[in-house]
């Protein structure tokens, strides 16, 4: 090979390289620039502007209602739809951009609409009462028609229709219907001492303590699968639907946020906590002392003082029989304060029976004390 030759392909080399510099150098610049903009996406005052408020039909043709939410949503810039498929009801999409990096080191955007598993169902207080009305009648054992169905069996009936999804009921303007329902009430009761009108029906006496009982019914039967609010004015429940627009567009987040015993310290505490500590092992265990009921830092940091590990607690559960393992803790001083100031305390035999129970039984349905 002639010098000539060996030059030109040093030179090519060279080249060579130096373009696999530079496409390293775009797609680090490119994998940046992707990571920047998501995480800009996720932060917390960025998270309700990727949702969008999907609002049924009827309820959208409420002027009052939507003078109130268009104003909450524009301040939170939040965009929103109207949708015929769910009349009385508010569901929720949110707007998914997923990136990529191409051949050429070039950013490429699939924008999305994902949709959420929560409904709130809007219901008007009148319709309410109603349901609260032939409630009662079935706790009277009386025998319900067709189109005549209790609150936990309308429940049962969105639950079957919007299979899947976490369903919020919200009762709006519950007190003008039961003003209404009064006041219909007492006309008729002084057109029935007249003598020219019958007393009012059941269906007209169902009062605030009726709904409540209904809606504790609800509760206790339902749990968390079907939450109820009540809305007096268009402000609560615009207040209401921004509120559950902030929670929904956070879930996905809160999900990822890994668990951490240093949940006190705030976030980011936990990495420089252990950096900080040079027994790092003592640190994680005091944080898990601090979980308990009761335990405060200077309890923790005077169990921790006497067993270092949880590993050495153990094994003293071990040399003790049950009783003793049981009062183990109870009689280490905890200090408090410094100075003339200071005093001291024990743990206390309450204490030391939950630390005991926790770190000893195989029972995962066990009750703490």
């Amino acid at each position: 090979m002639s010098l000539s030759d060996l030059q030109e392909r040093k030179k090519l080399e060279r080249e060579q390289k130096r373009l696999e510099t530079q496409n390293q150098k775009d797609l680090d610049k490119a994998i940046k620039q992707a990571t920047a903009a998501s995480r800009q996406e996720t932060k917390p005052g960025e998270r309700i502007k990727q949702m969008i408020v999907m609002i049924g039909k009827q309820l959208s043709e409420d002027g009052v209602i939507m003078a109130t939410l268009l104003t909450r949503l524009q301040e939170f810039e939040v965009e929103y739809r109207i949708c015929e498929d769910t009349p009385t009801c508010v569901m929720w999409k949110r707007k998914v951009v997923e990136r990529s990096i191409d051949d050429t080191t070039k950013v490429i955007e699939l924008k999305k609409e994902q949709q959420d598993q929560y409904i709130l169902v809007v219901m008007n207080g009148s319709n309410f009462l109603e349901l609260v009305h032939w409630t009662k009648q079935d706790h009277k054992g009386i025998n319900l028609n067709d189109g005549e169905s209790t609150l936990i069996q309308e429940v049962d009936r969105l639950q079957r229709l919007y299979n899947g999804y976490q369903i919020t009921l919200a009762v709006y303007d519950l007190e003008a219907a039961l003003r209404g329902l009064k006041t219909q009430r007492n006309r008729k009761f002084r057109a029935a001492v007249r003598g020219s009108q019958q007393l009012c029906s059941d269906s007209e006496k169902v009062s605030r303590i009726d709904c409540e009982e209904a809606m504790a019914e609800l509760q206790i039967n339902k749990g968390m699968n079907c939450c109820i609010r009540i809305c007096h004015k268009p402000e609560q429940l615009a207040d209401l639907i921004i509120t559950h627009t902030k929670s929904i567009s956070a879930v996905p987040f809160q999900k990822e946020q890994p668990f951490s015993f240093y949940g006190d310290l705030g976030p980011g505490a936990t990495q420089k906590a252990l950096q900080q500590c040079d027994n790092k092992i003592s640190l994680i265990w005091q944080h898990q002392l601090l979980q308990f009921s009761s335990v405060s830092n200077p309890v923790a940091a005077a169990i921790v003082a006497v067993y270092p590990s949880p590993a050495l607690l153990l094994e003293a559960y071990e040399n003790c029989s049950k009783e003793q393992a049981e009062n183990l803790l109870q009689d280490i001083q905890v200090r408090r304060g410094v100075g003339v100031t200071s005093s001291t305390r024990k743990v206390g035999k309450v204490i030391s029976n939950r630390i005991y129970l926790t770190m000893t039984s195989k029972d995962k349905d066990l009750l703490l004390p």
